[in-house]
């Protein structure tokens, strides 16, 4: 039976996953392209010991920056033969009965190019890689119905602003290529930004539909992250938007390839970028209030147990500090 979707997936070392990913996600219904760009050959030597006819191995130069990687990537997507891909890591785990319902609904319905259902967090519960234990993370799912028939700026104004990742979903391998041939074309340098420029190229080469199935699972504590050995500073990469000038040069190149792809003016796509970093801010303040909330009232049961064992002028302390908290 001839498969209908290629799962891709692009390494950079991180080969302490590999052999678990073979385990949980090979299977007969799907191709599989490695594009390995890793510095050393130990992926190398896990993928040489497998012998699996629908497991194409490619071993690449080092991903020694984004261009590399850039290039890498779209070589990768000209070895995919089936009408649709999905980019998948090799620490995370594709669930079957999604992605058929997802390639479903691509099938049925020919006016969408990506299709994208609910993805859920996975905690690793023991040290092992080897024999990994996982425990389903509980959290609400990120919503995708809105984004649903919408495409160009409307879809680009409400992918970003609370920002949803579809890096993941499952594409029309034409649409896809077309994405990343525009990022190359873009000659954007920073990778947390490739990812805000893919979901916005993909809303506009294509439509979304949104399927109510879990596909995919990501890990949500690995030991290492391809993309966090990317970010050199001690704070998120996109707080350097408020103090760094080569950021902002970067975030201009991904305006002007999307007002290029739109014709439209550039401001139109700042107040976009606007929304979408002050939301990052607002995201972060949730955090902070909840985390505090939650440290008050430790503290406020610690005080309350204390109370029969501590003199007035202490009470009288510690209620001023509780209060400053809030």
């Amino acid at each position: 039976m001839e498969k209908k979707l290629t799962l891709l997936l692009c390494l950079k070392d991180r080969s302490e996953y590999t052999e678990s990913w073979i385990e949980n996600n090979i299977c007969e219904d799907y191709e599989y392209i490695i594009a390995d760009g890793s510095k050393n050959d130990k992926n190398f030597i896990i993928f040489n010991k497998i012998k699996f006819q629908n497991v194409k191995y490619f071993k690449y130069a080092y991903d020694k920056d984004i261009k590399t990687y850039i290039e890498k990537v779209i070589d990768a997507l000209k070895k995919v033969t089936t009408p649709y891909v999905m980019r998948v890591d090799n620490d995370d785990i594709v669930v079957k009965k999604g992605l058929k319902t997802m390639i479903a609904a691509l099938e049925k319905n020919s006016q969408y190019g990506i299709a994208q259902a609910n993805i859920r967090g996975i905690f690793m519960k023991n040290s092992t890689l080897k024999n990994p234990k996982y425990s389903v993370v509980p959290g609400i799912k990120e919503n995708f119905s809105d984004l649903v028939d919408l495409n160009g700026l409307n879809a680009i104004e409400q992918v970003l602003n609370p920002y949803r990742q579809i890096w993941y979903g499952v594409y029309k391998t034409s649409i896809y290529k077309k994405v990343w041939c525009d990022i190359s074309e873009s000659k954007l340098d920073n990778i947390f930004l490739i990812e805000y420029l893919q979901a916005q190229l993909a809303l506009i080469h294509s439509k979304m539909i949104y399927l109510n199935e879990t596909y995919y699972l990501r890990l949500s504590n690995p030991t290492s992250s391809t993309t966090l050995n990317n970010q050199t500073n001690q704070y998120p990469d996109w707080q350097r938007i408020y103090f760094d000038e080569e950021y902002r040069n970067e975030v201009d190149k991904m305006a002007s390839c999307i007002s290029d792809k739109l014709n439209c003016d550039k401001g139109k796509l700042y107040d976009v970028y606007r929304k979408m970093f002050s939301s990052f801010d607002s995201r972060n303040d949730r955090l902070r209030i909840v985390a505090l909330k939650i440290i008050k009232l430790l503290i406020s049961r610690l005080f309350l147990s204390l109370i029969p064992y501590v003199n007035g002028k202490k009470l009288k302390s510690i209620s001023s500090f509780l209060n400053c908290m809030n």
